[in-house]
């Protein structure tokens, strides 16, 4: 995944992740910590529909690897922000 161009943007406790399709996720920032709680596709015509385990693979495109994803927060200012998960370190630059 290194080097791809994933675009993750937030508004309130919603973000949506794109890709090559895109994903809308519920999450809560607390104690440095940003915890994804359910994933749903982002389909428009017949309504979002929560992401399965089964599925769980495709959310890889996002550097997500579990459906209940929790990131530390190692840097976020108007600029940047850094996640870290168990598996992986995303780096993120404001557009």
């Amino acid at each position: 995944m290194s080097q791809e161009r994933v675009y993750w943007s937030f508004q309130m406790r919603l973000a949506k992740l794109q890709h090559s399709g895109s994903v809308l996720a519920r999450f809560n920032h607390v104690n440095g910590y940003l915890a994804f709680t359910s994933f749903y596709w982002n389909r428009g015509v017949g309504g979002d529909q929560p992401v399965s385990e089964e599925e769980l693979g495709q959310l890889a495109q996002f550097g997500v690897t579990q459906l209940q994803e929790r990131f530390k927060v190692l840097q976020l200012n108007a600029n940047e922000m850094v996640l870290q998960s168990e598996k992986l370190k995303l780096t993120f630059e404001k557009w």
